[in-house]
């Protein structure tokens, strides 16, 4: 091996427990939870079932062959090498941009999506901005240039977390859904399929529009493969490769199966996920001040407390997430970059790592101006600020 191959190598450090809390820390995030109340309000109840069982067998049908191709041959940015070995050298290039662009976006679509979570306390834009647009992306790139060494141990911390996290949530549900009858015949699962005309003039059309809704939470799933390059050794990849994705889909499917058992398609849900300023709690000023289907049931059972709990805990797993996605995007760019930059000490892509904190502080720029934007309208229609 010559000496710019070797200072180019990336520490090979991660253990298989690793590898499997990284990529479960990548897939949970905050869309199971807020994705999914975009999607039932689309398609009702069994369209949110069905658009998550349909996705399942998608993930898993992905993971098998990826997990294949990355125990049998294990190298860095592998879903570009695949592609560019086994397709087409110039689509592998495409398919690495795209990709990199796709968790560079999930990055900071997920510190937008915890500081929306955060306005169910009334924070105000300008602590949304300090916190999730300029801390949360600096100490994001702080822990990546420790080394995926210290990355996975914190990550494996979140991983844990997060699947108590969803774990207890469902649980929750269930038992929620049983102390008020909530399954029965008048139960908010027993309202089907539905669809709103005349945007969806029938039921497969509105479940058409909520499988990618749905999609967007099964994001990372592939993530093994980023993490094969830096695994310790080939035992490291085996078994989180294989066992991942049938995790990922029981507890999606157990936490969804309690979202639809306690709360109505009708109750004031944005079919915009994300999009607060336009959700139907807001227009109808109805509380609790979130999308999130836990903390709408929680608070609707009475629970406000435990509502915000559960929020919190949304917060922190979206912002994991994001971590996740900083991770994902760097190693992307890094590999297919012509030359890149290593922090030799730490082993990790510098001029990578950069680019995506650069991308990130972008995020601040349009969102301050967004909010200019809004309290200049506000002010010429006549609203009194807060």
């Amino acid at each position: 091996m010559s000496g710019h191959t070797q200072q180019m190598k990336l520490k090979q450090t991660l253990h298989g427990y690793q590898i499997f809390f990284i990529v479960l820390s990548a897939v949970i995030g905050i869309g199971v939870f807020s994705n999914n109340g975009a999607a039932m309000a689309i398609a009702g109840p069994w369209g949110l079932l069905l658009s998550v069982l349909i996705m399942s067998l998608i993930a898993i049908a992905v993971s098998e062959s990826i997990g294949e191709l990355t125990q049998e041959f294990p190298v860095s940015n592998a879903i570009v090498r695949y592609v560019g070995t086994f397709v087409d050298p110039d689509f592998g290039w495409v398919v690495g941009l795209a990709y990199w662009y796709a968790y560079a976006a999930s990055f900071a679509v997920q510190n937008a999506a915890a500081a929306e979570l955060a306005t169910y306390w009334g924070l105000s834009p300008t602590w949304q901005i300090l916190a999730f647009y300029f801390l949360a992306p600096v100490l994001f790139f702080w822990l990546n240039m420790t080394g995926v060494f210290y990355y996975g141990i914190v990550e494996t911390v979140g991983g844990v977390l997060k699947l108590c996290f969803i774990l207890g949530v469902s649980i929750y549900l269930y038992v929620l859904s049983g102390q008020e009858h909530l399954g029965g015949s008048d139960g908010s699962i027993s309202d089907g399929f539905q669809n709103k005309p005349p945007m969806f003039l029938t039921h497969a059309q509105a479940v058409c529009y909520a499988i990618p809704l749905v999609a967007y939470s099964f994001q990372g799933i592939e993530l093994v493969s980023m993490t094969a390059f830096e695994a310790r050794d080939d035992r490291a990849l085996r078994w989180p490769a294989r066992w991942t994705v049938y995790v990922v889909v029981l507890v999606y499917i157990m936490c969804t199966l309690g979202e639809v058992l306690t709360v109505k398609w009708t109750d004031h849900l944005s079919p915009i996920p994300g999009a607060q300023q336009v959700s139907p709690r807001t227009i109808d000023k109805q509380p609790p001040a979130s999308t999130s289907l836990p903390v709408i049931a929680a608070w609707n059972a009475g629970h406000k407390t435990l509502a915000g709990v559960i929020n919190g805990c949304l917060i922190l797993s979206g912002l994991s997430a994001a971590n996740t996605s900083l991770y994902a995007s760097s190693r992307t760019l890094y590999g297919i970059q012509a030359n890149g930059s290593l922090f030799k000490r730490w082993g990790v892509p510098l001029s990578a790592d950069k680019t995506e904190l650069t991308q990130a502080l972008r995020g601040l720029r349009d969102d301050m101006l967004a909010e200019q934007r809004e309290s200049a309208e506000d002010r010429d229609n006549g609203v009194p600020l807060e």
